[in-house]
């Protein structure tokens, strides 16, 4: 059966359907209540307006206009969080018309238009492609978005951005396998790489890839035949969540190495950012006053040391991202703790520790130590009134264990 998508999506949203299920626990979804939905209306309607009531319900999460949009709950889960989006679309803007190459749904491609860029968006899939087209619309925000798969001809652009598909499609609106091999993406690497001549473009890239230079300018890879000062690595990071990874270029790239913390809610927040180049690490001291755990985007980036270096920080142990400092350091880029004691690990130690600081929670965290917190903290019997930290780390071959008080 041959299903109109961009007309089963109008029909869903001008009717109140989405409004009587995004009321209801989606749990709460009985046999019969579908039963008689399904008196009223195709089951592939009812089918489709289930997934979007279920995304609807969710959405509020990532994007401050979710009452408008519609997402199955797969596309909803792949989409950017508003604040990361907007992020890139500024980054991105003036430049000419995007081409937001696999849009899926819409919610890139609607950040894109919200800050004033003329977009198209190309997507292969019907029901995403109709979704875009649909929150663009709803949002009252102009845009075309072409249903084909690529690599076609393409519509006329200056600007290129793309998120290739990390997932291998699973069965019906929402259940997926991802994929770890870029040369398994799609659109492919080597595809994506003769786009790389307009003026500007962005590729998103999933942080826990391999970032080296040498993996990605190698022979069929995303960014084959550049030289390292031809493109900006961007790691973003929101409240303390690692992402994604930008690569950026033409006339859109800004610095070589960028990390990016992004903190607040959906609809108020603030971009810092921290530019830097890679250089040779601090040197390793004992633990001061003060520690530190940083966030990932500097670990992505490799900018944990030049970041350390431009502070006055020093390194605990080799190979251990977590800082110290005598004094107090105030950065969105750092988690600070005021340490109050420090023990080579053992549990009975640890245990005592924990009693003389009248320690009644604790938060465990670790770099470089084998066991998982969760694993410990059940071992332990705290019975007072403070809340701590505890980090965890190797230093030689010993591990050590820092009780501190988290600071904000």
């Amino acid at each position: 059966m041959i299903i109109n998508y961009q007309q089963l999506v109008a029909q869903i949203a001008s009717s109140s359907i989405i409004d009587e299920l995004t009321a209801c626990d989606p749990a709460n979804y009985s046999i019969k209540a579908i039963q008689r939905l399904r008196k009223r209306h195709s089951a592939e309607f009812v089918s489709l307006a289930l997934h979007i009531a279920e995304s609807r319900n969710r959405a509020n999460r990532k994007f401050p206009d979710s009452e408008k949009l519609c997402f199955t709950p797969e596309l909803l889960e792949q989409a950017s969080a508003h604040p990361v989006a907007m992020h890139r679309a500024e980054l991105l803007s003036g430049f000419g018309t995007i081409l937001d190459l696999g849009c899926a749904a819409g919610g890139d491609l609607t950040r894109f238009a919200m800050v004033g860029s003329q977009v198209v968006g190309l997507e292969r899939d019907e029901l995403p492609a109709a979704l875009a087209q649909h929150n663009l619309a709803q949002l009252g925000l102009s845009g075309e978005v072409l249903n084909a798969e690529f690599p076609c001809e393409l519509p006329e652009f200056d600007v290129l951005f793309a998120d290739p598909q990390r997932r291998e499609k699973g069965r019906g609106p929402s259940g997926s396998k991802r994929r770890w091999d870029p040369a398994e993406f799609s659109p492919r690497p080597k595809d994506l790489r003769p786009l790389l001549s307009c003026k500007a473009w962005a590729i998103k890239w999933g942080p826990g890839l391999d970032l080296d230079h040498q993996t990605l300018s190698a022979e069929g890879a995303l960014l084959e035949g550049m030289s390292r000062d031809e493109y900006e690595l961007q790691v973003v990071s929101w409240n303390g969540q690692v992402r994604e990874a930008l690569f950026i270029g033409g006339e859109a790239k800004q610095s070589d190495l960028t990390a990016v913390v992004i903190t607040g809610p959906i609809d108020d927040y603030i971009v810092h950012k921290f530019i830097g180049i890679e250089t040779a690490a601090p040197t390793i001291t004992e633990p001061a006053d003060y520690l530190y755990d940083p966030d990932g985007s500097l670990l992505r980036t490799n900018l944990l040391n030049s970041f350390a270096s431009e502070n006055g920080m020093n390194i605990i142990a080799e190979e251990i991202a977590y800082l110290t400092s005598d004094a107090k350091v105030d950065s969105p880029f750092l988690t600070r703790f005021k340490r109050l004691d420090s023990i080579e690990m053992s549990l009975p130690k640890l245990q005592t520790a924990l009693n003389n600081l009248d320690a009644g929670s604790v938060i465990i965290r670790k770099r470089g130590y084998p066991e998982e917190p969760e694993e410990i903290r059940k071992r332990l019997s705290l019975a007072g009134t403070a809340e701590l930290t505890v980090l965890l780390h190797r230093s030689g071959n010993k591990h050590i264990a820092h009780i501190c008080e988290k600071e904000t």
